[in-house]
């Protein structure tokens, strides 16, 4: 599972939340030695096309200017 927060303008002060939350539903096989894209196949939210389930799931990206934390669980 992979959660994005872009904390720009926000939260309590009235700004916009820009986050996405999507994980794989399934298992992936990764080999030793090998750089592997980890992909994710399903969201639970995306609040600003941060990600898609349709097209290079393996990505992140940031459509709005800022700093992004990122981090897997």
């Amino acid at each position: 599972m992979v959660q994005t927060y872009n904390p720009s303008g926000g939260g309590a002060a009235g700004g916009t939340d820009r986050s996405a939350k999507a994980y794989n539903s399934g298992v992936q096989s990764i080999l030793n030695g090998t750089w592997t894209a980890l992909t994710w196949d399903t969201e639970e939210y995306d609040t600003d096309t941060i990600h898609s389930i349709v097209s290079n799931t393996s990505r992140f990206t940031a459509t709005t200017a800022g700093k992004y934390l990122c981090w897997t669980i």
